[in-house]
């Protein structure tokens, strides 16, 4: 039994955040307005390095070939920094290591909880090839970006994340040590390691509460007793040594900004200090390769048409940024030292082999918590330019290596299928969205009744005022309510509005702006066709249930509301608000589901689905020779429910069932040709 909680450690378990709400929108708008102006101006990252002393921890003795990346213009290193690379003392005579890397957490309670119960446990037992496989607990937990959402605060990080997952794994001070608890992190009670480096949504307060909860002032400071991890960073990146080879570099990239000084400098020390044959797992928050997809086929024709006929990156995209790191730290060639990178952002596995397999394998594992994302937006091949400036000994006849989709969860005609579930799912679950059309609707039939009487107005009753929508056929009558709202400048004014809205949802995610028009211009037409109709029905409505005398009961305030003809109007109004909120999402989800099928809008639409189904994280075997990457996946997450009993948490038993869903290695040193030294499940290519 587990000790009552302190009242400042309880939380209360949320639902999936409703991401279409009006107040999800504006705050994920202001959110990224914000957290770029701090990058811009206030970077944190550069803040947090001038506010610590830097310390010189140890001097090396001079370099020579034997290192990574010697350094420039010395001989001599002093690592200055209050970070100092960690490794993990407890791993001293093991030939190997186990690490868990998750990302895209703190959504939903049920969706995150379930993953950090199966994190917790001492074994997870899943089956592979008809054999039952038991893989062991983590030595090192890594948090690779977007621990919280929709946005860093005390309480979301407190109720999304923290509350979760110390739920999972308990503290010893949280737990009777006379019956051991299947989720403490081991019988000692020593509390696991936790890296983690931020992702956007950590951004948008500055990085405030992200440095708060996974960063110490002094190194090795982060061991509280009453929480089942222990924290070893200073700053927002990492770098840490796993084995005798193998490495872990988290680096932050911020939302727009470049890497800063300080962060440089720190990995370029780190390097300078590396044997010459170590080998890198690199994490980063954004799957920048994504953008570098090679469109073949009905790919190419979906490609053009939803991007634009010029799909070239810009020049200064997130890939120029990671490479340019790539190449300021460990030198042109330094991406061969590099074996894997690891990212989130994106709410679904996906992972890339390269034709050439000197080079690194990337993965996206961002299903921890998250909602679900579609598997469309991983392309089918890449093409990845491994260097920032001229290297002759690049492979390609572009300067690019190849890579092949070998691996991805759920597949993408699961996610076409689960798209367009959407026709239904969003107008139920996102009632808000509805409410915000709904009015906009409304907003234009009273602009339409307004202007539909250009002269003698001060005479025309509320029944009369509807007569023009009510006395041809109904097409015939939305056609005179869209004349209407043209003679009025409040339906221009409304139409305007949807359009600026529709054009910058449409021109999301790099949309070229021709392509955006030509979406905004359909997506309008679709509303403005709910919009006439909703006019033209709710006038019928109106009109039918006239009023013609106010009831009896308080006549005197009635009459105000009912008499005199005003019973029209008030019913015409109420029918407006209720019948287009229904008509407007229905257009809403149908415009989503059609635009999914030209790879547009594809984050809206599984946004509004709110899925907490396909969670995954990785359960990574380190040796010296190799990478083994175990994909731990939940197809099915049931709902969680929390319950407060004496001051302790309870979970209900209905826990999801966890399933390996493919394994993928990566080798410590391939052969410069030949084929890829990567294992993958068949049944995922």
């Amino acid at each position: 039994m587990m000790s009552p909680w302190p009242r400042s450690y309880r939380y209360r378990a949320r639902p999936m955040v409703r991401w279409l709400s009006l107040r999800e929108v504006a705050r994920g708008g202001y959110g990224e307005f914000f957290g770029r102006l701090f990058g811009a101006f206030a970077d944190n990252r550069e803040t947090q390095a001038s506010l610590r002393h830097p310390v010189v921890h140890h001097r090396v003795e001079p370099t020579n070939e034997a290192s990574l990346a010697p350094p420039s213009g010395g001989q001599q290193v002093m690592l200055c920094n209050d970070q100092l690379p960690w490794h993990l003392d407890e791993r001293a005579g093991r030939s190997e290591l186990w690490m868990d890397y998750f990302a895209d957490i703190g959504d939903g309670f049920s969706s995150t909880f379930t993953v950090a119960e199966q994190m917790a446990k001492p074994t997870t037992t899943v089956e592979q090839n008809g054999e039952t496989v038991q893989l062991p607990r983590a030595d090192i937990l890594v948090m690779g970006g977007d621990g919280v959402y929709p946005a860093a605060s005390q309480e979301n990080y407190r109720d999304r994340t923290i509350g979760p997952y110390r739920t999972a794994f308990v503290g010893p001070d949280l737990l009777d040590t006379d019956s051991p608890d299947g989720r403490h992190p081991d019988a000692a009670g020593e509390p696991v390691p936790l890296f983690s480096i931020p992702g956007n949504h950590d951004w948008y307060d500055g990085l405030s509460a992200f440095l708060e909860r996974f960063t110490v002032y002094n190194c090795g400071e982060g061991r509280s007793p009453k929480r089942g991890w222990s924290i070893h960073q200073t700053r927002s990146y990492f770098a840490t040594q796993l084995s005798d080879r193998w490495w872990m570099w988290g680096i932050d990239v911020a939302l727009a900004a470049d890497i800063d000084t300080p962060q440089m400098m720190y990995f370029r020390q780190v390097a300078s200090i590396m044997p010459a044959d170590s080998r890198i797992i690199l994490c980063t928050a954004k799957p920048s390769w994504l953008k570098r997809g090679r469109p073949s086929g009905w790919s190419r024709l979906m490609a053009s048409i939803g991007r634009g006929a010029d799909s070239t990156p810009a020049p200064s995209d997130g890939w120029d940024q990671l490479t340019y790191f790539i190449d300021s730290t460990l030198g042109p060639s330094g991406a061969r030292s590099i074996r894997l990178v690891l990212s989130g952002d994106k709410h679904f596995l996906s992972v890339h082999e390269p034709e050439d397999s000197t080079y690194p394998t990337v993965a996206v594992s961002g299903g921890a918590g998250g909602y679900l994302s579609s598997t469309r937006e991983s392309p089918e091949a890449l093409d990845l330019a491994w260097y920032f400036g001229e290297d002759p000994d690049v492979a390609g006849p572009t300067g690019a290596v190849g890579y092949d989709n070998t691996m991805v969860w759920p597949s993408r005609s699961k996610a076409l299928l689960q798209g367009l579930q959407g026709l239904w799912l969003i107008p139920w679950r996102n009632p808000e969205m509805a409410g915000v059309l709904g009015a906009m609707s409304m907003l234009f039939a009273m602009a339409a009744r307004a202007g539909v009487f250009v002269e003698d107005r001060s005479t025309a009753d509320g029944e009369d005022r509807l007569a023009p929508f009510v006395d041809d056929g109904l097409w015939k009558d939305q056609v005179d309510v869209f004349w209407g709202a043209a003679q009025n400048l409040g339906g221009w004014a409304v139409a305007a509005v949807m359009a600026l809205v529709l054009f910058g949802m449409a021109k999301a995610h790099r949309r070229s702006t021709p392509v955006a028009l030509v979406a905004t211009a359909g997506h309008l037409l679709l509303h403005a066709y709910a919009a006439t109709l909703t006019a033209a029905v709710s006038a019928r409505w109106a009109v039918a249930g006239q009023v013609t005398e106010p009831p009896p009961v308080d006549a005197e305030s009635l009459d105000r509301l009912f008499g005199d003809g005003r019973w029209p109007t008030t019913a015409y109004v109420l029918f407006c608000l209720a019948l287009g909120s229904l008509a407007g999402i229905v257009a809403f989800a149908l415009y989503l589901v059609v635009a999914q099928m030209f790879r547009m809008n594809l984050n809206e639409l599984f946004a509004g689905l709110r899925s907490r189904h396909y969670k995954q994280f990785l359960r990574i075997n380190v040796t010296d020779e190799r990478l083994a990457v175990n994909v731990v996946g939940f197809a099915k997450v049931p709902r969680r429910r929390l319950k407060w009993v004496d001051g302790k948490p309870s979970v209900n038993d209905s826990a999801a069932t966890a399933e390996l869903v493919g394994t993928f290695s990566v080798s410590a040193d391939p052969a410069r040709s030949g084929s890829p030294s990567h294992e993958v499940a068949a049944d995922l290519v």
